[in-house]
């Protein structure tokens, strides 16, 4: 048996993910909403946003959408559909290349860049101004989301609050339902703060009724560490922000996410403590350090059996929580992790180390061993 986000259940029954995310509610129309696109790759259907004008226009999605997310294959060309009315419908269509993707739930990944092509249809031309982003939303923000039903022929939205942040995912209680993968979740200002990407839910197989558990947010901060991996400061090609001046000026932007365990478990036959994720997928708490920078005791853990355990795949280690810092003990560098999945940059100089840590930081540090290192990886270093 597996660990449901309530219950124990039996192995007959399994998370399942719906490959689509959508809005259900109409709300009044944003200035933005031109820039909000349908996308087509394939057989695929899913929403975008043109985030950036340069090299004649970026629209940023999922990774599923753009990819097959059984072969990882991605479109050989996808459309693009833009409003250009009060119908909220799509007149306008664009040819669109995959210029990156990725889809891994391991990660929390599912992420894509187009690159805009030639003109196929209609009469309506690109927006002016592209869809910017705001890199600071926070627990309790309200939130709009943006996308192109199964449903209806025209772009719907639907409402709601952030609830939490947890392993590079936005939580909150906008009603999605299947249809609109990478449709934008903005802020109260128009500003995407997330990107709609998977439904999860529960399959009963004697019933037959599908029960749905929650529902992934992108977060905007994953996105952008993500685009980074291409090339210093490269989601700058692919990206707006509404205030650039405050995140370039931020010197260190995360979130204080939550662990993103549905449990925390043990077993009879180990000291080892697992982190059981979605998918089904778990992680190891490789030392007593890890665990406590996500939790002050172990009051949260659960006892299962070695069967249950079994059932969810191992697939690393857990990472110490974001804001911690570390250094590999054998390299004088310290530095801070950013996200739930071990992101790291670089603290160059004890000044700053100061500004952002406090007078004692260098007694924050935490060594972490070199065989754990690996779980790691480095982004660009901190200005």
């Amino acid at each position: 048996m597996r660990l449901t986000h309530q219950k124990m259940r039996t192995s007959s029954v399994v998370i399942a993910f719906s490959f689509f995310a959508a809005a259900t509610a109409f709300a009044a129309p944003i200035p933005q909403q031109s820039a909000i696109v349908e996308v087509i790759c394939d057989t695929r259907l899913g929403t975008g946003s043109l985030t950036s004008l340069n090299d004649g226009g970026y629209v940023v999605t999922v990774g599923h959408v753009a990819i097959d997310p059984q072969t990882h294959v991605p479109s050989a060309q996808c459309v693009v559909g833009f409003i250009s009315d009060d119908t909220l419908e799509p007149t306008t269509y664009y040819h669109a290349s995959v210029e990156h993707a990725v889809f891994d739930e391991r990660l929390s990944r599912d992420y894509a860049v187009l690159k805009l092509g030639t003109k196929i249809s209609g009469k309506g031309s690109l927006p002016t101004v592209p869809l910017m982003t705001d890199e600071f939303a926070a627990v309790g923000d309200s939130l709009t989301m943006y996308g192109f039903p199964e449903s209806s022929k025209s772009m719907q939205a639907a409402t709601g609050t952030v609830k939490t942040f947890r392993r590079g995912e936005v939580a909150s209680d906008v009603p999605i339902t299947p249809g609109y993968s990478g449709g934008p979740a903005l802020d109260a200002h128009g500003n995407m703060i997330a990107i709609a990407d998977r439904v999860n839910f529960v399959d009963d197989p004697k019933t037959g009724v599908r029960t749905i558990i929650d529902y992934d947010l992108g977060d905007i901060l994953g996105l952008i560490t993500w685009m980074d991996t291409f090339g210093y400061r490269r989601h700058d090609t692919y990206l707006t922000h509404a205030d650039p001046a405050r995140f370039d000026n931020a010197h260190l932007t995360y979130r204080h996410e939550e662990s993103g365990c549905d449990y925390v478990v043990a077993t009879p036959a180990s000291s080892s403590l697992y982190c059981l994720l979605n998918g089904p997928y778990r992680l190891v708490f490789p030392n007593e350090a890890v665990y406590y920078s996500w939790f002050p005791d172990f009051s949260n853990v659960e006892n299962i059996t070695g069967v249950n355990l079994a059932e969810y795949q191992l697939i690393g280690n857990v990472s110490m929580r974001a804001g911690s810092l570390v250094k590999i003990q054998t390299d004088p560098k310290v530095y801070v992790v950013t996200d739930s999945i071990g992101t790291l940059r670089w603290v160059p100089n004890e000044d700053l180390a100061k500004t952002l840590f406090g007078t004692d930081w260098a007694k924050q540090v935490h060594d972490v061993p070199v065989e754990f290192f690996l779980n790691y990886h480095v982004a660009d270093p901190l200005q």
